[in-house]
């Protein structure tokens, strides 16, 4: 949907992550084998990536956190 909104073709985004269209194309479907690595280069193309870094903050881990 992202890439999408962005205007962008399944080449446009295979192209700026440096990976082939099927490759975007398994991960846009939810292939369970497309590899994070692959996620992760989306959403840094797409401008996404730091909406994941906040989330995976030890301080947003609140059974992390009641655990310790």
């Amino acid at each position: 949907m992202a890439r999408r909104m962005r205007r962008m073709t399944l080449q446009d985004l295979a192209q700026r992550m440096d990976t082939s269209a099927s490759t975007v194309l398994r991960m846009e479907d939810g292939n369970p084998g497309t590899a994070l690595h692959t996620f992760l280069r989306a959403l840094h193309v797409l401008g996404r990536l730091e909406e994941i870094v906040k989330v995976m903050a030890l301080d947003q881990d609140a059974l992390g956190l009641e655990l310790t």
